[in-house]
């Protein structure tokens, strides 16, 4: 399939699950999504979709992407920290930070990060909402919320030209994703002792599509 003979505006940062759902929904040529696998950027291509490998842990391999496609105005990072720098937060963001320090001297307006409820931490069951003071309870959370500070940091400094919004998402289900699939691959993390209550309708259902598979 042909893609259109146009200038993409968005960049899909980490073709994961949650990206290549947007992807769906948009227009062939108008955004160009990223993936370091060869395979998968091949699927895409044949779909009409730009793409192109990056390296979020080398800045030099971020600065073609804009090279290549100058128009981006909009960047969509879901992109996790690093978990080889293990609980070190700063290494865990490092992607974050170089991603940042090349979109101050692109086009970019609007800089949309997909972090996680996870910054809140664990709560008694009561309400949490948007003005509620973040408590992360493990390195990825906190690291979550260090990339959301960064991003806000590059928005700040750019008076008015950048805008930067953090959408914290609850965890995320679909026919490869669910507690099912993580306790297989041994992956799960149980919160702090694994004594505290919680509603279990998600495992429910993850354990029903376990059992279908086993």
């Amino acid at each position: 399939m042909a893609v259109a003979s146009v200038s993409p505006k968005i960049l899909l940062l980490g073709g994961g699950y949650t990206l290549n759902r947007v992807a769906e929904r948009l227009q062939p040529g108008s955004f160009v999504i990223t993936s370091r696998n060869e395979e998968q950027r091949a699927k895409w291509e044949a779909l009409g979709w730009y793409s192109f490998k990056v390296e979020l842990d080398d800045q030099e391999s971020i600065k073609p992407l804009f090279d290549r496609y100058p128009d981006i105005e909009i960047v969509v990072d879901s992109v996790p920290p690093f978990r080889s720098g293990g609980d070190d937060i700063s290494k865990a963001v490092a992607g974050v930070r170089n991603v940042a320090k090349v979109v101050t001297s692109t086009k970019v307006k609007r800089i949309i990060y997909l972090s996680t409820t996870g910054v809140f931490g664990t709560r008694d069951g009561s309400w949490v909402d948007e003005a509620t003071t973040p408590a992360p309870w493990n390195p990825q959370s906190a690291a979550r919320l260090e990339s959301e500070k960064i991003y806000n940091q590059v928005a700040s400094e750019s008076s008015g030209a950048i805008t930067a919004t953090s959408l914290r998402l609850p965890a995320i289900y679909g026919d490869d994703r669910g507690v099912a699939i993580s306790l297989r691959a041994g992956t799960y993390s149980l919160v702090g002792d694994g004594s505290q209550c919680g509603s279990m309708l998600h495992w429910l259902m993850s354990w029903s599509i376990f059992a279908q598979t086993d």
